[in-house]
């Protein structure tokens, strides 16, 4: 299984948990978890993406509205790699 971490911050007006989430690409299908407190910033977009082939991971940091549309951006985007 393949754990991905991406930095997930929300919009100030927005009514939900934000914080870093692992990202799981395996079987069956990607899972998303919460493993930080949350902390808001300002807004924006991915402005840092890694793989380490050591370690078989993918690490991007960005700027995310929690909505579901956005979580299936995010899952695109790891599915690229």
């Amino acid at each position: 299984m393949n754990w991905y971490q991406v930095e997930v911050i929300i919009d100030r007006e927005a009514q939900e948990a934000v914080g870093n989430y692992l990202i799981s690409k395996g079987s069956p299908g990607i899972t998303i978890e919460d493993s930080s407190p949350p902390f808001l910033p300002e807004g924006g977009d991915i402005i840092y993406s890694s793989r380490d082939p050591s370690r078989d991971s993918v690490s991007i940091e960005g700027y995310f509205y929690i909505e579901e549309k956005k979580l299936d951006y995010i899952v695109r985007k790891l599915r690229d790699f």
